[in-house]
C-alpha cells in the first residue's frame, strides 16, 4: 500500500499508531465533550479501530463515497482506556478495540479522509512530517 500523492509517512506506520474514522460531526462533539465516543462504544463496549495497513481496506469497505470522514491517529502510549487487538468476525485479522472512551490527548493527528473521484480511498499525507529509520534512505 503506497501513501497518497507518493509521500512517505514513515513516522505514523510504526505499531505505536492506531486509527479511527469517523464523521467530523463526531469529532466536533468530542472537541466540546473533552473525549470521544464512537457510537460502538455504547453497542459493542468497544471504539473499533485499524492499523495502519488496515485503514483504507477498512475506508473502502465501510465508508465509501462519504466526504464528511476524519482519521484520527491515535499514540497508543497515551490511551487512558484499555487498548486490545481481536480476532474479527469472519476474518483471521486482528483489529484494535478501545475499551473506553478515547482521551484527546491520544490523538496526535485528525486528518480530512476524503474519496477519491471514484468513492475509494488512499491513506491521506498526515502533517507533510516525514521521519525515516537509522539507514534508511
Amino acid at each position: 500500500m503506497q501513501p497518497a500523492a507518493g509521500w512517505l509517512h514513515l513516522e505514523y506506520t510504526f505499531s505505536v499508531f492506531v486509527y479511527h474514522i469517523a464523521p467530523l460531526g463526531d469529532w466536533e462533539k468530542a472537541l466540546a465533550y473533552g473525549c470521544y465516543r464512537a457510537p460502538s462504544l455504547v453497542s459493542e463496549g468497544f471504539i473499533h479501530c485499524s492499523t495502519y495497513d488496515q485503514v483504507v481496506d477498512t475506508a473502502n469497505r465501510l465508508f465509501r463515497d462519504r466526504e464528511d470522514l476524519v482519521l484520527l491517529v491515535i499514540d497508543t502510549h497515551k490511551l487512558a482506556s484499555p487498548l486490545r487487538h481481536e480476532l474479527a468476525p469472519d476474518t483471521d485479522m486482528k483489529f484494535p478495540h478501545i475499551y473506553g472512551p478515547l482521551n484527546l490527548d491520544a490523538i496526535n493527528a485528525v486528518v480530512p479522509l476524503p474519496p477519491l473521484a471514484d468513492g475509494s480511498f488512499a491513506f491521506p499525507l498526515i502533517s507533510g512530517r516525514v521521519r525515516r529509520r537509522p539507514g534508511q534512505k
